[in-house]
């Protein structure tokens, strides 16, 4: 879909919540009609100029209608208050393979004849889940069930949802936390998950049955906010659980008690953790722009060989992501990491004791919220090694950070407000991603569920006819749909 219709879409569904606020079926049948209906225009109109004076009266009417205000941001940033209608159009014609890389004829005889261009082109609305009641904090797929998405949000509330096979239905609402959830992580059994609040405590939560399991407070400390949390990847009996005073503490889950000489002492608010894929290195960040590693002894249950392996002088980094990826010419292990300001960063880990070295630098709009970003998971059966970042200018970025030259595959557009967090399932069919409460204009914050056909080809079960999609507004979910034409 072009550039201009993706503005367009992008406007009916911001002004969407104010044409009938207590009819949620028909707002939903509403704007997927219209993204089938630009779906077929982009197909056959190559007009350009037809096209922006559409959006421009479009634009007009809309405003006269319901108000201006509701297409800027609520930030004072002048270069985000922008018109609609005054941003340039790209890609007016038909897409051309002329136009593409080396390295994406390759990737496209890798990938099923596609290129990463044609993988992550966008082709429209599906779907927009609206139950959480303030900014969804984290949205996150199952890493080995394709159809299974958690989220959590600023209402302390854990909800699960299975959108595999359709209709998408909400499984479970966990209710337990006293204040807002930061944090949220699956085991990589897809049996338990773990959130950290606000209220100081962290549970873990058996997803099968939609209980909590254990309960970890910190009573030693009042005030307390749990920031982080991540599973030890190959022992879920270990959680590391990072909070606003600094400190990064080792846990067991059994016993719900901290190990012993398991403590990383930031400079700051401790804002992530990760391990790497064998469990032997972690990675922690706090609020003042600095990224630790440790050696973890899975035997002894201990940390050693603790150091600053990056410092940023400008702000806070708010996200970490880890990947490793088979090359030719062996094993190689990356960090990705959003930095204040508008910073999207690749690392290379180095060696074993976790030290790194930036090897790609990468554009968002980050300036104050905690924006979180993540690797596709897809790597190899493609020429390219893709990223996704969540950003605060209502956009979603895929990168692939192997080209030197133009790194942006796509821009995505449709959320109302900023965009705090974005995952991938685990066949990269689906892209979820999770926006902030405007309490301005009373609106609700989202969670928009995208679909790709990156390795399948479109059928029949993936289509969907008008009287199907009548059936589907009942559960209150809209997604952007990424099929193929």
């Amino acid at each position: 879909m072009s550039t201009i219709w993706q503005q367009l879409l992008a406007l009916d569904a911001r002004y969407n919540g104010y044409r009938t606020p207590n009819n949620i079926q028909f707002k939903t049948l509403y704007i997927r009609r219209r993204s089938q209906l630009l779906r077929e225009l982009c197909l056959t109109d190559k007009d350009a100029v037809i096209r922006k004076r559409y959006l421009s009266l479009r634009y007009a009417a809309l405003s006269s209608r319901y108000g201006g205000a509701v297409l800027f941001d609520s930030r004072k940033n002048n270069n985000l208050q922008r018109k609609i209608h005054d941003i340039p159009e790209k890609n007016v014609g038909s897409f051309s393979t002329s136009s593409l890389s080396d390295v994406s004829h390759s990737s496209r005889q890798l990938a099923m004849g596609k290129s990463l261009e044609e993988n992550y082109a966008f082709a429209g609305v599906y779907h927009i889940f609206d139950h959480h009641k303030g900014s969804v904090t984290r949205s996150q797929f199952s890493p080995n069930d394709r159809g299974l998405l958690a989220t959590c949000g600023k209402d302390g509330m854990l909800v699960i949802c299975q959108l595999i096979p359709q209709p998408a239905t909400v499984i479970f609402r966990l209710k337990g936390h006293t204040a807002a959830i930061n944090d949220m992580q699956w085991s990589a059994t897809n049996d338990l998950l773990v959130t950290a609040s606000s209220d100081a405590s962290v549970r873990i939560w058996q997803v099968s049955k939609g209980k909590c399991m254990r309960v970890i407070e910190n009573t030693h400390m009042p005030g307390t906010e749990n920031l982080c949390c991540c599973f030890h990847p190959i022992n879920n009996n270990f959680i590391a659980v990072g909070n606003n005073r600094g400190l990064l503490t080792l846990f067991n889950v059994s016993t719900g008690k901290p190990l012993k000489n398991c403590v990383v002492k930031c400079y700051g608010r401790s804002m992530c953790v990760i391990f790497d894929d064998t469990g032997t290195i972690l990675w922690t960040c706090d609020d003042r722009g600095n990224l630790f590693s440790a050696c973890f002894d899975m035997t002894s249950g201990k940390l050693h060989s603790c150091k600053r392996v990056f410092s940023s002088n400008n702000g806070s980094i708010t996200n970490l992501s880890y990947k490793c990826r088979s090359t030719r010419v062996g094993r190689e292990q990356s960090i990705l990491a959003n930095v204040i300001p508008n910073l999207l960063l690749v690392f290379k880990v180095i060696s074993m004791n976790g030290k790194l070295v930036v090897r790609k630098r990468l554009s968002i709009k980050q300036k104050n919220l905690t924006v979180r970003s993540s690797f596709c998971p897809v790597v190899s059966h493609r020429e390219g090694f893709c990223v996704v970042s969540a950003s605060e200018d209502m956009c979603v970025y895929v990168y692939d950070i192997d080209r030197e030259i133009r790194p942006l595959i796509n821009k995505l557009q449709g959320h109302c407000a900023a965009v705090l967090d974005v995952s991938f399932n685990s066949d990269e069919s689906l892209l979820a991603s999770s926006d902030q409460q405007v309490k301005r204009y009373r609106r609700v914050a989202t969670v928009c569920v995208a679909w790709f056909t990156t390795y399948k080809q479109k059928n029949d079960e993936n289509s969907f006819t008008v009287a199907e999609l009548a059936s589907h507004t009942e559960h209150r979910f809209v997604s952007l749909n990424f099929i193929h034409e």
